[in-house]
Formats: C-alpha cells, structure tokens, sequence
C-alpha cells in the first residue's frame, strides 16, 4: 500500500516515523500563530509521550513560558 493511502475503512496508513523532536526542544502550539510564537517559540518540550497509532504524530509534555506543563499534540519548531 502506497505510504499515506486510505486504507479499506478510509483511514490513511501512515508509517512510524521516528521521533524527530528532542526534549529540551523550543516548539510552539500549531495554533499559536503570531510572530513571536513563529520566531522564539512559546515552550519547551520536557517528556515524550507516545507516537499516536492514527496519524502518526507525537504527543508532549512542554512547559509553557508562562510555566505551565501541558500536553500538545501538534507542535512547531520555531523560524530561525
């Protein structure tokens, strides 16, 4: 089956992608759109969670600027 091609019950096979993001890593929330979110990022990733079976995309654990520890799913390395 052709990678990312919708399966028998119309849900897309994505392969287990190695994790590409590190702890320690600067991200932002993918709905953090301003530019300063853009350019320093708004948090910093302190555990790795899981990679999600459905669409292939990790969660984690960050601790917001604000000091807050939330968990994302859908993150952005800022534009340096």
């Amino acid at each position: 089956m052709e990678e990312g091609a919708p399966t028998d019950r119309g849900e897309r096979d994505f392969p287990q992608q190695p994790n590409p993001l590190e702890v320690g890593a600067r991200v932002r929330h993918r709905g953090q759109q301003y530019p300063e979110a853009i350019a320093r990022g708004t948090a910093t990733i302190v555990e790795v969670v899981k990679q999600h079976a459905v669409d292939g995309t990790w969660e984690y654990l960050v601790k917001t600027d604000a000091g807050e520890i939330k968990s994302w799913n859908i993150v952005d390395t800022p534009i340096s």
